[in-house]
């Protein structure tokens, strides 16, 4: 998910990101989060986000925001640490 469409959702929501100075790419690892979840349930995976799936509530939307935060805070700490070089 992250590979193919991150980018492409990315780029679709530069203009809002611009306005929000970078704070809805929270929003859109979010929605990935979610996505992620419906894939991993239609392929038999044991894989939720709060309550979700099979129930969509404000638990769900919660702790996608909080692991889109910590996606990106581990993401950051990973990337100082390792070389790019």
């Amino acid at each position: 998910i992250n590979t193919f469409l991150k980018p492409v959702a990315k780029l679709l929501s530069l203009p809002v990101n611009l306005v929000t100075v970078g704070l809805f790419g929270f929003v859109v690892n979010a929605v990935l989060f979610v996505l992620a979840a419906v894939i991993a349930d239609a392929a038999g995976i044991a894989f939720t986000v709060g309550d979700f799936p099979p129930t969509f509530t404000a638990q769900t939307i919660v702790s996608a925001v909080l692991g889109s935060i910590v996606l990106s805070i581990v993401g950051r700490i990973v990337g100082t640490v390792v070389d790019h070089d």
